[in-house]
């Protein structure tokens, strides 16, 4: 399985303004293909295709709690389409929809 990974403004925009146009999907969290490095890199990355790579487009919530508000490995990206495609970081512990 291939998770979603978002390089630009303009790629998170398509992404949520698809999601939030289809009739039938739920304005939920899903979880996407960014999480923080597990190799000591202390940075986030897209686990899509080794080597991992950095990311350069950053779309982190930006309301008390600023995200990422944890930045430790363990913490995998959620995009959210009830906060306007903003993303948060999340434990790998809860089970979520994936996109």
């Amino acid at each position: 399985m291939n998770l979603l990974k978002l390089e630009t403004a303009h790629e998170n925009n398509l992404i949520y303004n698809h999601h939030t146009n289809t009739p039938g999907i739920t304005r939920d969290i899903y979880w996407t293909a960014g999480r923080y490095s597990q190799e000591g890199k202390a940075r986030w990355e897209w686990a899509t295709t080794k080597p991992y790579q950095q990311l350069v487009y950053k779309n982190w919530y930006p309301i008390n709690p600023v995200q990422p508000d944890f930045n430790e490995p363990g913490y995998c990206m959620d995009i959210s389409f009830a906060s306007p495609g903003y993303w948060f970081d999340t434990q790998t512990l809860y089970q979520q929809h994936q996109i």
